[in-house]
């Protein structure tokens, strides 16, 4: 009765589904009903801590009289869409677009300017080395402040599952992100990255696959440490295993944990860690530079999310081991 009066809640939104959520509640319920222990869900979970970033300020600006005298140039199209109301208020992902065409068009056009126009093409130079050494700030501004790399990071409210769509087009677009990244510093990004941007961003667009998998494994860790918790309060050796002579509570016990967790939460966990071992190093270098949020998309981290998921369900499985010892039960 005490489970349910702390759960009803979370029943009345889940439903009678088969979320991985509503198994390890069920799960827990279970456990209640036969040791008399008070299981919780676990609090609210918290989104990963992506940080905001400032747009970056221009180093170097063309003025109207300048542009009209490269308007021979495509690059002056460029700059003058750029300059316009649309321009102003543009998309992080269009402004580092912007910076890319700009980088790829500006050289035929200092190039035309030479000997006949030297300080204009003298300015444009500037602006070209300018654009080249901040393009990876650009790039950054884009992957903290564009709707779709800020949605990866948000709570889902949708449970993980076996079937669960988007994957191929997240993991694609992703890999995507990471080429151009490692184009901007090796300084060889061509036209058909920028071509290809805006069509690899849109497979991020309304895709939940990354934030289910983030939020779910959050999810696990945590019930794994209520629930570990929980079990370390119960009196083994006063009343459910006295002289390791296993009660009826005892063995109830075992076959729950057996069906319900050993049958069906740890494989749901086991393939929550194989999504996050594919999905982590995409992320991660990605974001490298951000000490917080990296520390938990390194795979090789103690602080990663995949470190601490497989953590709480060893230490889960850890007490059990201790619980078989102590009441002289045999698992299998």
């Amino acid at each position: 009765m005490r489970f349910w009066l702390l759960i009803s809640v979370v029943f009345m939104l889940q439903g009678c589904d088969h979320s991985p959520a509503s198994l390890y509640l069920d799960y827990q319920k279970r456990l209640a009903n036969v040791s008399n222990g008070t299981f919780t869900p676990p609090s609210a979970l918290t989104p990963l801590p992506l940080a905001t970033k400032s747009k970056p300020e221009p180093q170097v600006t063309i003025g109207l009289l300048e542009l009209s005298a490269i308007n021979h140039c495509p690059l002056s199209t460029l700059i003058a869409e750029h300059n316009s109301q649309l321009g102003k208020v543009a998309a992080p992902s269009e402004l580092f677009k912007y910076q890319l065409r700009f980088i790829l068009q500006a050289p035929n056009c200092i190039a035309s300017l030479q000997g006949k126009q030297q300080p204009l093409a003298d300015k444009l130079e500037q602006a070209l080395e300018a654009k080249k050494q901040h393009l990876l700030d650009y790039f950054n501004y884009m992957l903290y402040q564009e709707v779709e790399f800020r949605a990866l990071f948000s709570l889902a409210n949708q449970g993980f599952s076996r079937e669960l769509a988007g994957k191929e087009a997240a993991i694609e677009a992703l890999a995507f992100f990471n080429r151009v990244k490692s184009k901007i510093i090796a300084d060889s990004i061509d036209n058909d990255d920028v071509n290809e941007l805006t069509s690899q961003l849109a497979k991020l667009h309304r895709n939940t696959y990354v934030k289910t998998l983030l939020t779910e494994a959050q999810r696990q860790r945590e019930f794994n440490l209520v629930t570990t918790a929980t079990l370390a309060t119960l009196p083994i050796e006063s009343r459910l295993c006295v002289k390791q002579r296993p009660s009826d509570t005892a063995q109830f016990m075992h076959n729950v944990f057996q069906k319900f967790y050993i049958g069906q939460l740890q494989p749901l966990q086991a393939d929550i860690s194989g999504e996050l071992q594919a999905l982590l190093p995409l992320l991660y270098e990605l974001y490298v530079q951000d000490a917080a949020l990296s520390n938990q998309l390194n795979v090789e981290s103690k602080l990663s999310l995949l470190t601490q998921l497989k953590m709480s369900a060893k230490s889960h499985v850890e007490w059990w081991q201790s619980f078989y010892q102590r009441c002289a039960i045999k698992p299998y």
